[in-house]
């Protein structure tokens, strides 16, 4: 299952993994599969991701994206900038929480 090995499904209230959609990220349905499935406009989710690739699409799809940074993973110079940028998840979770509208 998607998401066991890091042991972080206990921490969301639902999985969504392009294998039960068959369609592989970048592609950019992929995204807006997710953002439709979760009953969202595509500006109002954020993928959270160590790969460049999952960023550049999921900002050329409209979602907002955060990029964790991780030796020998880099973001694609030519693609939409990521939302936020973060050494470790527990800085994005320090960043989305001091965010007043969330």
């Amino acid at each position: 299952m998607p998401g066991a090995q890091a042991r972080l499904t206990a921490f969301f209230a639902r999985r969504l993994s392009v294998e039960d959609i068959r369609l592989f990220k970048p592609h950019l349905n992929a995204f807006a599969g997710a953002a439709k499935e979760m009953g969202i406009a595509p500006d109002e989710g954020m993928l959270i991701a160590a790969h460049g690739w999952d960023v550049a699409g999921a900002r050329a799809a409209g979602l907002q994206a955060a990029f964790v940074t991780h030796p020998g993973k880099v973001l694609y110079p030519l693609a939409v900038e990521p939302t936020l940028v973060v050494a470790e998840i527990n800085d994005l979770a320090a960043r989305l929480a001091a965010i007043p509208h969330l």
